[in-house]
């Protein structure tokens, strides 16, 4: 064995200050087994090996290395060049058998044969250890980070984006790695403020969080991945993350996506405020328009004209042609009125075939040229499905503030004036102070209602229900005629109007009621279950004194159940007397009678009153269903509609089903019920009577047959559907 090296190069004074050094040192052969020739006594304190175990086998070195790191550290020490430097961390076994982190620092010296590896070892297993805590850190924060519902960005205070999570890669359309390499401020042509306006550079959060050095939180903003594209709508959340002399070091984004509530939210509010057919703005915003017109004027003393607009024998056209031609010439309609006013204007529906214009600043001679010019547009022919249409509307003008120094007033004495427009045959009428009092008085239509009154004209028509979750009649809807012995029968929208105007609503109301119930009673008598019977309410009839009272007064004396009524009131008429409908509801249900409000979507109603109201059912209004099956957005807005209808526990009635594959929809819609055509035109006592019969006998049928009677629609499906003649 040769003498020991240190021996050979005087290194043996320096034992004991090698003995205090903080590192192990050592000197081995330069190739073979890597023998050492020299190792410091501080290895005991590393290893638990004395020095001496290190120098009596040459290969002990080597055998207490990790298998993993073994192949490694031998390759690159056979690889030393004279002169290089190694610098390489492993793990050697100790005495106890457990492993420590070695950093190696070694050189080849020496020549001629005469070389040696002279190095240095230090224990790292520590710090390995915090590395690596470390890294499970990180990583344990990053997945956290990648999969909580928000995007995350951090700012440098320059404005450089030096992180981005995967959410914010998938909000903003681009990579962490394309962020970090934008210059400073390059995105903030995509942010919009909560408006949909460009947001200005120096009020994006993060430049306002350096700015002040504040918490920036709960701000809408809406982003674009590119010019012109449907942006998506976060709520921003900034905080400084701020050094100890109170600058702004980097600065923590926080984006939470709203988009879709955002445009539920639009979806909902456009339902409240336009009209579902014409997308023209329904009652509700026309007269926010009106006041936000007339306080205006107020200002400035100027003007403000409304316009009502009425087309001539539009029943007819629905008569003759179906309501789908009507619809559509109602929407070519509203393009034209459109067409027909400034920007400034307003164009909005009321309902059936009345319209309305709003035209802030107009007195009367402006007012008269639009509504000349209104004229000539509805004079000109309609091209509907390859058939040429001709109509004519009648248009009343009311002025502010001649007419009225508010928007009842204005619409009411507008209102006024366009039927005095049609009764004269004129296109257009101004309203003059004449009017007023004509308007007190009955026309000549009242004197014959009245007399249709007392001599027992009026009959009631009937037009099943359908269930659509077992085929049953869930019941079915009343609906006033007039049986007039010249005219035939009479439907309702030709004297209802002119019933409300001088109150003989009230007392064809109660005999509505009387009606039938005596009929719900036939019914019963000829073997039927109790048939529930939909009555519509008319605002006139909450205004008689005692109506609930004599409502139910005229139930209990009938014998029908209470629950076998129930009432169908519109939007409007729930809108117009929350606090009096409302009363009227509760004193009803306490008896259980149920409520359903009629021609849902038509927009008139408050959304947020729903919540209030005891409703049991909504009725979707049949602009929605025509042509349902084609038109997606009006799918949409159905959706829309019968899920906020599901969240408040109502069941949902389509009205107007004249096809096949608007049932098909409606049911895969998970509709409760639809009424329509499809099954039934409104029936008089006689007529629903064998419908009911008809009904139950193909039912007992089927079951009879063992097919399944709970099939919807089963017994109108295909060529064996139930049709009666009205």
């Amino acid at each position: 064995m040769a003498p020991p090296l240190p021996d050979e190069v005087g290194l043996r004074p320096l034992a004991d200050l090698l003995a205090q050094a903080p590192v192990t040192l050592f000197v081995c052969r330069p190739g073979g087994m890597f023998a050492l020739a020299f190792v410091s006594a501080t290895v005991t304190e590393l290893l638990g090996h004395a020095p001496s175990a290190f120098l009596a086998q040459p290969d002990f070195w080597m055998a207490h290395l990790h298998p993993e790191d073994r192949d490694d550290i031998v390759a690159e020490r056979r690889a030393l060049a004279p002169g290089d430097l190694l610098l390489r961390k492993y793990r050697m076994r100790c005495a106890d058998g457990s492993w420590k982190w070695i950093r190696e620092r070694a050189r080849r010296v020496g020549a001629d044969g005469n070389e040696e590896i002279v190095g240095s070892w230090n224990d790292i297993t520590e710090l390995i250890g915090a590395e690596e805590t470390l890294r499970n850190s990180e990583a344990k924060h990053r997945f956290l980070l990648d999969h909580i519902n928000a995007g995350v960005l951090v700012y440098t205070a320059d404005g450089r984006i030096g992180y981005a999570n995967r959410q914010a890669e998938a909000l903003l359309g681009r990579s962490a790695q394309v962020l970090a390499a934008q210059e400073p401020g390059s995105l903030h042509s995509l942010w919009l403020d909560e408006d949909g306006a460009p947001l200005p550079a120096d009020a994006w959060p993060p430049t306002v969080v350096v700015r002040e050095r504040r918490v920036l939180e709960n701000q809408t903003l809406g982003m674009r991945r590119a010019p012109g594209e449907e942006p998506a709508w976060v709520i921003v959340n900034a905080f400084p993350d701020l050094e100890w002399t109170g600058r702004v070091r980097e600065v923590v984004v926080t984006l939470l996506d709203i988009t879709a509530r955002v445009r539920s939210q639009r979806q909902i509010h456009r339902l409240a405020h336009y009209d579902a057919l014409t997308d023209l703005p329904n009652r509700v915003l026309v007269q926010q328009r009106i006041d936000q017109s007339i306080a205006q004027a107020r200002l400035v003393r100027g003007h403000v004209a409304v316009l009502f607009v009425d087309l001539n024998d539009f029943k007819h056209i629905n008569d003759s042609l179906g309501h789908a031609m009507g619809d559509l010439l109602l929407r070519q309609l509203a393009q034209r009125l459109q067409q027909g006013v400034r920007e400034s204007d307003t164009v909005g529906r009321l309902g059936g075939d009345e319209f309305i214009i709003v035209l802030p600043g107009a007195g009367r001679a402006a007012a008269a040229h639009v509504a000349q010019k209104v004229g000539r547009l509805v004079d000109e022919p309609f091209e509907i499905e390859g058939e040429l249409l001709s109509v004519q509307a009648s248009i009343g003008i009311s002025v502010y503030p001649e007419d009225g120094a508010d928007r009842m007033a204005l619409t009411r004495n507008a209102d006024a004036a366009m039927y005095h427009a049609k009764e004269s045959g004129r296109g257009h009428r101004f309203f003059d102070a004449g009017m007023a009092s004509r308007i007190e008085h009955p026309y000549a239509l009242e004197n014959e209602l009245r007399h249709a009154l007392e001599t027992g004209q009026f009959v009631l028509h009937y037009q099943p229900q359908i269930d659509l979750r077992n085929g049953r009649v869930g019941g079915v809807e009343a609906l006033i005629r007039w049986q007039h012995p010249q005219r035939g029968l009479v439907p309702p929208a030709a004297f209802i109007p002119a019933m409300e105007r001088s109150r003989l609503i009230q007392p064809l109301g109660r005999w509505i009621i009387a009606q039938a119930c005596r009929d719900i009673l036939h019914w019963k008598a000829l073997g039927q279950s109790w048939v529930p019977v939909a009555l519509n309410l008319s605002l006139r009839q909450l205004q008689e004194q005692n109506f609930l009272a004599r409502f139910l007064s005229l139930v209990d004396a009938s014998g029908v159940p209470a629950h076998c009524l129930e009432w169908e009131i519109t939007e409007s008429t729930m809108m117009r007397h929350p606090d009096v409908v409302l009363a009227f509801m509760h004193g009803c249900r306490e008896r259980g009678v149920r409520f359903s409000i009629d021609d849902f979507g038509t927009g008139y109603s408050s959304l947020s009153l729903l919540s209030r109201l005891p409703v049991d059912k909504i009725k979707i209004d049949r602009t929605f269903i025509q042509g349902v099956e084609h038109d997606h957005s009006v799918q949409v807005i159905l959706g829309a509609i019968v899920g906020m209808a599901r969240r408040l526990g109502l069941a949902v009635v389509a009205e107007g089903v004249e096809e096949g594959e608007q049932l098909q929809y409606l049911h895969h819609l998970e509709c409760d019920g639809v009424q329509g055509y499809y099954f039934s035109r409104p029936l008089d006592r006689d007529g629903i009577t064998a419908f009911l019969g008809a009904h139950a006998q193909q039912r007992e049928a089927a079951g009879a047959a063992g097919s399944d009677v709970r099939a919807p629609w089963a017994p109108f499906v295909g060529d064996g559907r139930l049709r009666f003649a009205v």
